[in-house]
């Protein structure tokens, strides 16, 4: 599997330039375990992939919420930080937030719905 060639990866490129990417420490751990357990990259390409979304991203850093906010506790950081950032848009594959379809007004997306309504 090309690392690039993922929606996911279609949409962050799209977003490069004309919108603000924000990402949390939570969030890059994530990308890190994914990367190296899931998709088994050598360490030395997970660390580039992972420099690369540092350079190129704003961090910030999650606000608290209640645990009944979204059913899987584990996404609660994904929905602090789009609160804590002022997101507009919320893009991910998760089902545990897509099934909310919104959060505190902010649109949650799958990356092939945000990518189309970009076009």
């Amino acid at each position: 599997m090309a690392l690039n060639s993922s929606k996911c990866a279609y949409a962050y490129d799209a977003c490069l330039g004309i919108h603000t990417i924000v990402v949390s420490r939570e969030i890059l751990e994530e990308v890190k375990r994914v990367l190296s357990v899931k998709l088994q990259l050598p360490p030395e390409e997970t660390q580039a992939v992972l420099d690369r979304i540092a350079k190129e991203t704003n961090s910030s850093k999650p606000i608290e919420l209640d645990a009944e906010s979204c059913r899987d506790p584990a996404d609660l950081h994904v929905l602090g930080l789009a609160v804590a950032a002022g997101a507009d848009v919320i893009v991910t594959g998760d089902e545990d937030l897509l099934v909310l379809k919104s959060f505190r007004g902010i649109p949650i997306l799958k990356p092939s719905t945000f990518l189309d309504q970009l076009a």
